[in-house]
């Protein structure tokens, strides 16, 4: 059981380290043909875990950072397909938990690697007109973020826990240009799967289910006819039901996540 609750501890924290789907998007589309190229650099903290239906644990807050580029391609006017890449660091995984430094030790967990994956398509459905005060655009997307982690032999368990999660987002976005700034807006729904393939840890088990709300605000500014600068806050809620495979228990564990970014884009 305490392995259980040590694997989950890992796996819940990564689960942010995907740039979403919605992150750096205004509504409109950036033209038939055309690519675009951006840099980011986030910043996220993540709040203490809460479980239900256990034994209270004190699970420490963490804080991830995520840099990486995504390119973006007009496959139709209206029709943008995305690609994002990231590196992702957990400055601080040796006080990931209490769990965790009461089990193996402090400073006995060590990050190897730990990156993202993100496909994504976004379509405008509004565009600005007298009667419509702004652009609106829907956005779906499919996210993979793949961690390893490193935990030195104790006589408990020694070698390498991999982990990661998949996940499926359907977002909206805001947007209205004003002279060479565009404040905008998402909002996404995420469902969300952690890998099944922590087996050593965990036991026999498949992947657990969860689920999130996300909200994106920032603001683009051009500084030139084709590079803009961009800076955003994000907030995001997540739930897990995490299923047992003594007895068919179920329980529920609950994090909130909030960051900035910063992004530079170039438009070819």
């Amino acid at each position: 059981m305490k392995k259980a609750l040590i694997a989950l501890a890992v796996i819940v924290v990564f689960a942010t380290t995907s740039f979403a789907s919605v992150s750096f998007l205004t509504a409109p589309g950036i033209g038939e043909g055309k690519i675009g190229v951006l840099g980011f650099y986030g910043t996220n903290h993540i709040g203490p875990q809460t479980m239900s239906g256990t034994d209270p644990q004190d699970q420490s807050a963490q804080d991830l950072t995520n840099l990486g580029i995504r390119g973006t391609y007009g496959l139709m006017p209206d029709l943008d397909i995305l690609a994002a890449y990231s590196f992702d660091t957990l400055s601080n995984i040796k006080n990931l938990s209490n769990l965790l430094a009461d089990f193996y030790g402090d400073g006995s967990a060590k990050q190897k690697s730990a990156s993202s994956l993100s496909l994504g398509a976004k379509y405008t459905v509004l565009k600005e007109t007298k009667d419509i005060p702004v652009d609106v655009a829907v956005a779906v997307g499919y996210e993979n973020s793949v961690q390893l982690i490193k935990i030195a032999d104790t006589g408990a368990f020694n070698g390498d826990l991999g982990t990661g999660v998949t996940s499926y987002t359907l977002g909206g976005i805001v947007s209205k240009k004003i002279d060479n700034m565009t404040p905008y807006g998402a909002i996404a729904y995420k469902v969300l799967s952690m890998h099944a393939n922590h087996s050593q840890i965990m036991g026999h088990r498949d992947a657990t289910p969860g689920s999130s709300i996300s909200l994106n605000l920032g603001l683009m500014y051009g500084i030139a006819d084709n590079m803009s600068i961009a800076g955003e806050y994000n907030i995001e809620n997540q739930s897990w039901a995490e299923t047992k495979t003594s007895g068919g228990k179920s329980r529920a564990y609950h994090n909130s996540v909030s960051g900035i970014s910063l992004a530079f884009a170039y438009m070819f």
